[in-house]
């Protein structure tokens, strides 16, 4: 059975390339396009790993974090953002996050940290 991975993007672009991506890498993607969507799925889908982006037009994707921590200690979640500080990063790991990634770091780079955490 493929590893489960929950994206939560509201740009359609970004959410619709990480699809096609990680599917071509053999994950079982589930997208969600708001905060409150994003919720519901990883409660319903119980994801291997979520990708959350920091900006969300719902919420604060740290809240986010935090509503998916209270039933999930499991899976690995990652902050997406297009503007990633070192601040920023160590605020989203004390609430469980396993890393902080730059979206404009490139695809390659989120694909790798996926592998990464999932191996």
């Amino acid at each position: 059975m493929p590893q489960k991975i929950l994206v939560i993007e509201d740009l359609a672009s970004i959410r619709e390339l990480l699809e096609i991506l990680l599917t071509k890498k053999g994950y079982a993607v589930s997208l969600a396009e708001n905060a409150e969507e994003g919720i519901d799925a990883a409660k319903k889908e119980d994801p291997d790993l979520v990708l959350i982006d920091r900006s969300l037009p719902d919420a604060d994707g740290l809240d986010v974090l935090k509503k998916i921590r209270e039933f999930d200690k499991r899976a690995k979640i990652f902050m997406l953002s297009g503007l990633c500080t070192e601040e920023a990063a160590d605020e989203a790991r004390a609430l469980g996050a396993s890393g902080y990634l730059d979206k404009n770091a490139g695809m390659e780079a989120i694909l790798k940290a996926v592998s990464d955490a999932l191996a």
